[in-house]
């Protein structure tokens, strides 16, 4: 027995031992983990990152259109980033905003002399630890070379981001083609066609960007997050696969010369494939806040947690009723009726997209969009402002 005791105690100093760093007694605290990335430093990592990417390829062609215009919201992009406190960093981005601002009057020769930013760029952000870390998580961003990175890696903030974007965009997918104002409401039965046209043809549209981000996200390692991607990627590609082309043209006419019960169900049956193409959130939320690793990525991803710009001021407020002389600037929530110099609109907001009604056909817009419609003796003319959720506010004009 007591030979087997002393077996047992040196087995247990061989295995001391070997736990040991070299030159580090046994039982020395290990070292501490390095820095996390941060929620402002990946924020400032992609701001930065993209812009110098799109202006990095506006080199090779610097007498392209529209350069000027590049210019200047590049420069702006980089004057609104939250500076780092990381000198080398925040001084590149001053100096590149600077340049940027000085080079609008003679784009063309301004850009022949400037040299790829990106390399700068990386040098500048992986001067500091605790930068650098940010840097090489943020998804625009290229990775410094021979940066090895903890949890949450790179891939599964590229995940968190995607699946943040995805199901943005898919939550814009509508499935009740038949609330239509042309469906309801008598005034406007004549745009019925052209209204269930118009889902039938666009209804899809989000679905080819998100199979492109899907595609984006590299497996995690981490099961659940792995086959969640898969599932939604299969949902959107079976989904898709239902729907006629997108896009506008011959098909959109196509349609409009259906007869209109036939057009119903083609929008039910369209309506019925996007269904299961809508993912939840709570199943996303339940899936990260299980998973401490997923809930640092999606901590600092920049895409889930997107700041509302704020609507630009409505010169009339929300009185609709301004609008009746004939030239209006309004803010509006949901669904109203507008009456402009005579004519009887239906104005709604769905997913900050504005979709206008009127006796003959139905108009959508987004994104700053504008369209003139009229029935030969008078043109009326709408403009999307600016929209967020369910609100929007909108230019009108009768000509």
């Amino acid at each position: 027995m007591k030979r087997w005791l002393v077996v047992v105690a040196v087995g247990l100093g061989v295995i001391g031992a070997g736990c040991s760093t070299p030159g580090q007694p046994p039982g020395a605290p290990a070292a501490p983990p390095g820095p996390a990335p941060t929620k402002e430093g990946v924020a400032w990592a992609e701001t930065v990152c993209s812009t110098v990417k799109q202006l990095d390829k506006t080199l090779a062609e610097p007498d392209a259109p529209g350069v000027a215009r590049y210019l200047e919201d590049w420069a702006k992009a980089l004057r609104g980033v939250t500076p780092t406190g990381v000198a080398p960093a925040d001084g590149f981005v001053a100096d590149l905003a600077k340049a940027l601002e000085a080079a609008q009057s003679q784009p063309a020769t301004a850009l022949a002399r400037m040299t790829p930013q990106q390399p700068e760029l990386a040098a500048a952000a992986g001067r500091t630890p605790e930068l650098k870390v940010s840097y090489n998580v943020a998804p625009a961003c290229t990775p410094i070379e021979g940066s090895e990175q903890a949890a949450p890696t790179r891939d599964m903030v590229i995940w968190a981001n995607v699946m943040c974007l995805s199901h943005r965009d898919l939550a814009t997918l509508r499935t009740d083609p038949l609330n239509e104002p042309a469906l309801s409401d008598p005034r406007f039965a004549g745009a019925a066609p052209a209204a269930l046209s118009l889902y039938i043809q666009g209804a899809g549209r989000p679905l080819d960007d998100v199979v492109e981000l899907l595609d984006t996200a590299k497996p995690t390692g981490i099961t659940d997050a792995d086959n969640y991607r898969t599932a939604l990627l299969a949902a959107v590609r079976t989904a898709r696969e239902k729907l006629p082309p997108s896009g506008s043209g011959s098909g959109m006419t196509d349609w409009m010369r259906m007869p209109i019960d036939q057009l119903k169900a083609k929008a039910t049956e369209i309506a019925a494939a996007l269904t299961p193409a809508k993912p939840k959130d709570a199943d996303l939320r339940a899936l990260v806040s299980g998973n401490p690793p997923l809930a640092a990525a999606r901590g600092v991803a920049p895409a889930c947690e997107v700041k509302d710009k704020p609507l630009p001021p409505a010169a009339n407020g929300t009185d609709v009723a301004a609008c009746a002389s004939g030239k209006c600037q309004v803010q509006i929530t949901d669904s109203v009726d507008v009456t402009v110099a005579g004519s009887a609109l239906r104005v709604v907001v769905r997913d900050a997209q504005v979709t206008v009604t009127d006796a003959t056909g139905v108009v959508s817009l987004g994104g700053g969009g504008v369209a003139s419609f009229g029935d030969g003796k008078r043109t009326i003319t709408v403009q999307l402002l600016g929209a967020k959720g369910n609100t929007a506010v909108v230019d009108i004009k009768a000509s």
